[in-house]
């Protein structure tokens, strides 16, 4: 006879925020649909950063700001001189069609070097269930124009490689980061067990005119979530994603690579200790100041964590620094984090079963200490994962939503 057993108070939590995660993800696909159908009959049908999926943005050094989205099997890219207040025609990047990736977990990226040449990545559709290649291309004629698109991995096997993360440094060296599938196929094919998949890695010296041959630098990550990634001061990539543990605990990784491309760390970066053999579709975010921290925040339900988090890493001490629980609630979901001109900021979306609120708290001494929790905008319906982003003044929020479209939000902290 079958025991039956009630569930404990943990179980029953993790399995609200397990739902709570799906239905982000429906809501996500829901945001898609509907900017794609554009049911605001006030924002424009043709290519538009306030239609089109999954926008990121970034500020140029003359401190315009280049958005890059997909529109119809394209990416497009559009430029504002006046802080989003208007846009500029979309240009196609890739000029033959093809399927694309624009979910807030996955989406088009962009950077641009001090030349102001500008970078975009995405991850291309293929045939199959959860398969992808990771797309590159590059314009050199202040975004009139973008060179033919190349897949930057030279294994094109049908299977995912997905969720690319796009750095560049002040160096103008490109990195681009990606799940990968590879090595649990081969582990299949040789009838072995292989938990979760890989994150490759390639990079760039000729302003993205080629890449070298990718390289694995862990195996075991999750399947689904994004990669956080940021450049410090000093030219050094810090990669942060949610990686595989023991028996199916999906906690964080972190790994640090110098400029010179060798791995100067591979540690974990939270103890949550949450068991689940799902990805939970919510990946975490990285920032570093100028005096050898970093901090991050993330999305977990472990035993030891749950809600909302952030922390931290030393690099001067090789430690990781106190975990704080931002919001447990259970529609909290996204966060981001940034460090700009000494004020550490926290965002991350919150839905009170009538609005979607961006929330946000900030420190002035490297997290020590945070301000109350305040609601930067809210939105009646649908909308899409927020960003953080700066220019070498002034930290804003870019946020789109199917009622207001993009919107760029200054961020002056507590006032």
């Amino acid at each position: 006879m079958m025991k039956c057993t009630k569930p404990s108070k943990r179980n029953m939590f993790a399995n609200i925020y397990y739902l709570a995660s799906i239905a982000s993800v429906f809501y996500m696909a829901l945001f898609s649909m509907t900017t794609a159908a554009n049911t605001n009959s006030t924002l424009p049908a043709y290519p538009s950063v306030h239609t089109g999926s999954a926008p990121s943005a970034y500020f140029d050094s003359q401190d315009r700001l280049w958005v890059a989205f997909v529109h119809e099997d394209h990416v497009y890219t559009s430029v504002s001189s006046d802080y989003g207040e208007t846009f500029s025609s979309a240009v196609k990047v890739n000029p033959e069609p093809e399927k694309i990736y624009s979910k807030g977990e996955n989406r088009a990226k962009i950077v641009i070097d001090k030349q102001n040449r500008i970078f975009v990545s995405w991850t291309k559709k293929t045939e199959g269930f959860y398969t992808g290649e990771i797309r590159f291309s590059r314009s050199l004629d202040d975004g009139l124009s973008f060179s033919s698109p190349i897949t930057i991995h030279e294994n094109l096997g049908v299977m995912g490689h997905r969720f690319d993360s796009l750095n560049i440094n002040s160096q103008g060296v490109i990195s681009v980061a990606w799940l990968d599938k590879r090595d649990k196929f081969k582990a299949k094919s040789l009838g072995e067990e292989y938990k979760g998949i890989s994150l490759y890695y390639a990079w760039s010296e000729d302003h993205g005119k080629s890449f070298n041959k990718e390289v694995k630098i862990a195996d075991h990550t999750c399947e689904c979530c994004r990669i956080g990634s940021v450049t410090d001061q000093k030219d050094t990539l810090h990669l942060i994603w949610r990686h595989i543990y023991d028996d199916n605990i999906r906690d964080h990784a972190l790994m640090s690579i110098d400029s010179q491309q060798q791995i100067m760390r591979f540690t974990r970066a939270s103890v949550d200790n949450w068991q689940t053999d799902a990805c939970p579709h919510h990946g975490p975010a990285i920032t570093s100041d100028n005096e050898n921290h970093l901090y991050y925040s993330w999305f977990s339900q472990g035993s030891t964590h749950s809600g909302v988090m952030v922390g931290g890493y030393d690099k001067n001490n090789n430690k990781v620094m106190a975990v704080s629980v931002v919001d447990d609630s259970a529609q909290a979901s996204h966060p981001q984090i940034l460090m700009h001109n000494g004020l550490l900021i926290n965002a991350w979306k919150r839905f009170d079963g009538e609005q979607t609120h961006i929330k946000a708290r900030y420190s002035d001494d490297a997290g020590q200490h945070w301000s109350r929790v305040t609601s930067l905008v809210t939105t009646q319906g649908a909308s899409d994962h927020p960003l953080l982003i700066h220019n070498s003044e002034q930290a804003y929020l870019a946020w789109q939503t199917q009622d207001e479209g993009f919107r760029l939000i200054r961020i002056d902290g507590e006032n």
